[in-house]
């Protein structure tokens, strides 16, 4: 999942090819430092992270049937430095 995470961040362009993973046994972290969905978004436009992530983490949990729980840790829409997303796995 990280080493997928990392890919295609990288493939998405400037904004999410900020993110990186880090991992151990049980869970994956990706963190960014501008994020496609609110980073560059049109001035007055609402931020779509939550939008688009529960998307994203609905789509993860249907198809890898490893994956327990996500939980978004920080978030640029509310203020955060940076944007982070956990994904746990069963061990």
């Amino acid at each position: 999942m990280a080493s997928y995470q990392d890919y295609v961040h990288a493939l998405m362009g400037p904004a999410a090819s900020t993110a990186y993973s880090f991992f151990d046994e049980n869970k994956v972290v990706v963190r960014r430092r501008a994020c496609s969905y609110h980073s560059y978004r049109p001035e007055g436009m609402r931020s779509m992270c939550d939008d688009m992530g529960e998307g994203f983490m609905k789509g993860y949990m249907e198809s890898d049937r490893n994956f327990i729980r996500t939980e978004k840790t920080a978030c640029l829409s509310t203020g955060s430095d940076y944007c982070e997303r956990t994904f746990w796995y069963k061990e």
